[in-house]
């Protein structure tokens, strides 16, 4: 669609005008924080272990050395010795992110475990085995149960039932009258302080019109982050804006087509009704109920029809009553709404 605001006497031949405006919403992904539910760290069977313990029963009876007498320390059940087979590795490792895991593969260490080891060394004095002829000294060392230890293993298996991560709350954006058109909306500022004066509804928004010949409103209590564009379509708002204010361009708006990119978005349109749509008039500082809501056959098709009768000059600001609740996903993070606003008009002599 050519351009047909961009130079003086385009529009002065004709008496029809039609022209396309674009709406998009836009929300952030939602974040997300650590749930605490979730162990704070996982393990699984390392594949370096070769299955050997790290300590065995001692089957070697040990003698203490009183003087010149020995006496069995203890029965030989209750002390162990070091594995020569064991290899070195750990039973357990640390895994740092468990995508391929099951809850049957991975460990976490035990809540009821007290912290202790199971096994502490003996005594390393007046130890000593009978080789079959003498006494000697015993040649290592050897290790008893811990009686601090609680009797708890140190890991334990963990069948995950919760998620890593937990989503932030979100807070919904509010409704907002957002202003169309709006002829003296042609400066690179924000404009949320005068739009309140002529009685929008800007309920915790900033609305600026930007250098990139655009529309921008942007919530400041949403979460996470939402925000509604507009702009011309084919052509810059500025444009037009400036055949209203310096040319005296009057049009006159005999239906609005509203065209939904999402198809399956089409609650959002369920809530049209005449008063989304308004006219607000600079002198007089109301909204008027100028729209008629009309269902035609192609509802079904993301496309609906407002019949109007609008006049938009330098004195008007039309306004759209936009509720961002009925964006599907709004409410977990990452909704969007692209929304086409055809104007089928006439222009005023």
């Amino acid at each position: 669609m050519a351009n047909p605001f961009n130079s003086p006497g385009s529009y002065d031949n004709i008496s029809k005008l039609n022209f396309d405006i674009l709406i998009e919403a836009k929300q952030s992904p939602n974040t997300f924080h650590k749930n605490p539910a979730y162990p704070s760290a996982l393990y699984i069977k390392n594949p370096a272990w070769n299955g050997e313990p790290v300590i065995i029963l001692n089957t070697t009876p040990l003698f203490i050395k009183e003087g010149e007498v020995y006496t069995p320390y203890s029965p030989p059940e209750t002390t162990y010795i070091a594995n020569p087979a064991w290899n070195g590795e750990t039973e357990f490792r640390y895994i740092f992110n468990p995508v391929d895991y099951t809850g049957d593969e991975l460990y976490i260490l035990n809540p009821a475990w007290n912290g202790v080891d199971r096994y502490k060394k003996g005594p390393s004095l007046n130890i000593y085995i009978f080789d079959g002829n003498d006494y000697v000294p015993y040649p290592s060392e050897f290790y008893i149960e811990n009686p601090a230890w609680n009797g708890e293993p140190e890991f334990i298996l963990c069948g995950i039932s919760e998620p890593a991560l937990l989503p932030d709350t979100v807070i919904l954006p509010t409704e907002v009258e957002i202003p169309i058109l709006y002829p003296f909306m042609d400066k690179v500022q924000d404009y949320t302080d005068i739009l309140e004066r002529y009685g929008l509804a800007i309920n915790n928004y900033a609305i600026t019109y930007e250098k990139d010949n655009i529309v921008k409103i942007i919530s400041s209590n949403a979460k996470p982050n939402f925000s509604i564009t507009i702009k011309g379509m084919s052509f810059n708002l500025s444009d037009l804006y400036n055949a209203i204010n310096k040319r005296d361009l009057k049009i006159q708006i005999n239906k609005i087509r509203f065209a939904l990119e999402e198809e399956d978005d089409i609650a959002y349109l369920n809530t049209l009704t005449m008063y989304g749509i308004g006219l607000t008039s600079k002198i007089q500082k109301d909204t008027l109920n100028a729209g008629s809501f009309v269902k035609p056959n192609n509802y079904n098709k993301n496309i609906v029809d407002v019949d109007v009768n609008m006049v938009i000059d330098y004195n008007n600001i039309l306004t759209y009553m936009y509720n961002p609740a009925t964006i599907k996903n709004i409410s977990i993070g990452g909704g969007t709404n692209t929304m086409r606003m055809s104007f089928f008009c006439s222009i005023l002599k």
